[in-house]
């Protein structure tokens, strides 16, 4: 699957993905979807913005406690809840979506770039390659990108 960059909260073009979230296979509610969320894999968590929760129907008060501060963008971020949900980037015309199995996403207050980060956790099964020449991103479930079909592993793109 392939996508444009977009432009983040500071102007800035970014490989960022619409993102679904679920819960136990439900899709949930979110009164805004997809999420907005950066594809960062110098990120080891995936993060959404804390009144996210609220747009998902996500009550967090049941939530469990991430046990570590963590900084996002040099800032340390403490009081982060965790819910196990699995996740899928809708995909442009004539793709299949890409499922991203259930992961811990962490709810953090502050500013993020864009409502939410996809980290390692929610990377860790996918192929990321970025062509910031073009700015464009594509991604792929790791068990495609050496598919024959696969334009990165057959030469038709560079890497």
């Amino acid at each position: 699957m392939e996508f444009p960059y977009e432009t983040d909260v500071r102007g800035w073009y970014r490989p960022i993905a619409g993102v679904l979230f679920y819960r136990d296979g439900v899709l949930l509610n979110a009164k805004e979807l997809p999420v907005k969320c950066l594809l960062d894999t110098g990120a080891l968590n995936t993060m959404v913005r804390w009144e996210t929760a609220d747009l998902l129907g996500i009550d967090l008060s049941d939530a469990e406690d991430h046990p570590h501060i963590i900084k996002v963008g040099g800032e340390p971020r403490q009081g982060i809840k965790v819910v196990h949900l699995s996740m899928e980037i809708p995909a442009p015309a004539g793709d299949e979506p890409l499922a991203i199995p259930e992961t811990p996403v962490l709810f953090v207050k502050g500013e993020l770039p864009t409502a939410g980060l996809l980290g390692a956790s929610a990377l860790r099964t996918l192929v990321t390659v970025f062509r910031e020449y073009e700015a464009k991103v594509n991604v792929r479930h790791a068990t495609d990108f050496y598919a024959d079909d696969c334009p990165h592993f057959n030469g038709q793109y560079p890497l």
